[in-house]
């Protein structure tokens, strides 16, 4: 709650620079209008909601309002990271019965049914000529969540497109491994890491919210060799790492795929053997921030996806 109240976290770079300018920009973290708009704190804020309306506890109902009221509601609608806030209100109207909620969820809706290519998808960067495996992480649970509390089946529709087109064009079909992002022009090139870990994270959160079963047979049988791909290199591992099979160990990869293993009953992990990474609460080991396809954070740190989803996990069990 003092992340989402304060704005203030340990902050994990995306890199060295090697002039000044990159270095301030690499170290200096978000300000808060920008941190508002990310899908870490949206992820952060939906967990700690859930959290508050499991305990019935209003004074933290209220402390989210307040925040939401104040750097969500009237921000312009912009980037995919922010689909998880439309999962915020629906929290908040369900717990207030405040019209501004569902009209930012509406709104939403709308704007996600404007940014939708058939045969494409929705995608991560407006205009641009690439599809990012990150988005389907952030508008596909908002869509799932939308089509039930709006009884529209449409919107369940496009987030099964999108992630059969994403399936399609942007997967390993052996493995079930995502790559970073692909071409959707043709020729359809994949493109960036073949073996990104929260990239992969991205695409397992979507799954906690799609109806596999409801999938063609061929999309189908890849989430489960992606499932099955994930249990064995956890069971030989020990973790994810934040390249698939190579480098250290990346908490905003392993929390979110075996949540999401978990979820489908593909797994059972002792959530508390990742206490031994927390510093005053907060989660450590997880990669900082990627600039782009092929331009990834060396360091480890803290990474409010890594705490938001074991949070959700943790409250989930209880």
């Amino acid at each position: 709650m003092h992340i989402i109240e304060t704005g203030s976290k340990p902050f994990t770079p995306k890199k060295m620079g090697g002039v000044i300018d990159n270095l301030n920009y690499n170290f200096k973290g978000y300000s808060k209008d920008e941190l508002y708009t990310t899908s870490e704190m949206g992820y952060l804020m939906m967990a700690t909601l859930e959290e508050a309306v499991k305990r019935d506890d209003k004074e933290a109902l209220d402390k989210i309002k307040k925040v939401f009221d104040k750097y969500v509601l009237n921000e312009e609608l912009k980037n995919v990271d922010q689909c998880l806030y439309g999962i915020v209100a629906i929290g908040l109207y369900k717990a207030t019965k405040e019209m501004k909620y569902r009209n930012y969820i509406n709104a939403m809706a709308t704007w996600l049914n404007e940014l939708y290519i058939p045969n494409v998808g929705i995608l991560y960067r407006k205009g641009s000529s690439c599809n990012f495996v990150d988005g389907l992480g952030m508008y596909i649970p908002f869509l799932m969540e939308y089509s039930r509390f709006s009884h529209q089946s449409k919107y369940e529709d496009i987030a099964m497109k999108c992630f059969e087109n994403y399936i399609n064009d942007g997967v390993d079909h052996s493995t079930g491994i995502a790559y970073h992002g692909y071409s959707i022009n043709s020729p359809k090139i994949k493109m960036g890491s073949a073996n990104w870990g929260r990239g992969n994270a991205w695409m397992a959160l979507a799954m906690v919210y799609l109806p596999i079963e409801k999938m063609p047979e061929g999309i189908a049988q890849i989430c489960k060799k992606f499932q099955e791909t994930m249990m064995s290199i956890y069971e030989s591992q020990g973790e994810i790492r934040q390249f698939i099979n190579d480098g250290l160990l990346d908490l905003s990869a392993t929390i979110p795929i075996l949540y999401s293993l978990d979820k489908d009953r593909c797994l059972k992990v002792d959530k508390l053997l990742y206490s031994k990474y927390l510093r005053e609460d907060i989660l450590y080991f997880s990669s900082g921030p990627t600039t782009t396809i092929n331009d990834y954070s060396p360091y480890r740190g803290p990474n409010m996806l890594s705490q938001a989803i074991m949070l959700k996990w943790l409250i989930e069990c209880k």
